[in-house]
């Protein structure tokens, strides 16, 4: 899984796919898929287990919800 932070709030957004525009599609907080532009997010960084991430506080039960949906 990767993650990386919108610059401005600091909020955790799930990283989904990079596309041509510089643009990706990323799941938000309340676990919508969008497609939003690079320059506003930190780069992506991978972390090793979603789970454990997602006990932390960092991520939303329903962005872990969708993101499993996503990856199957």
């Amino acid at each position: 899984m990767e993650i990386c932070n919108n610059k401005k709030t600091g909020e955790v957004f799930v990283y989904l796919e990079e596309k041509s525009d510089d643009s990706a599609l990323m799941i938000t907080p309340h676990g919508d898929v969008k497609r939003l532009e690079n320059r506003f997010f930190t780069e992506p960084v991978e972390v090793d287990n979603g789970e454990t991430f997602l006990e932390s506080g960092n991520l939303t039960d329903v962005q872990y919800e969708v993101y499993l949906l996503y990856d199957l």
